[in-house]
């Protein structure tokens, strides 16, 4: 059942504006969204102000 993969990525951190972030955030939402990647799940660690966004997408050559 490995009919998808899966991408971690991350966004922020304590020196970056919060209006940068939310670009950046949009930005890669976009760009992995035009690759097929799916966003599955977002969260926001307060401690180290940083958002973890978690895509999944079926692997080529695979179908459900």
């Amino acid at each position: 059942m490995d009919i998808f993969e899966y991408k971690v990525e991350k966004v922020g951190g304590l020196l970056t504006f919060r209006s940068t972030k939310f670009v950046r955030l949009q930005t890669r939402c976009t760009e992995l969204g035009k690759q097929g990647w799916e966003l599955v799940s977002v969260n926001y660690d307060w401690f180290t102000v940083t958002y973890t966004m978690f895509f999944k997408r079926i692997r080529p050559n695979k179908t459900i």
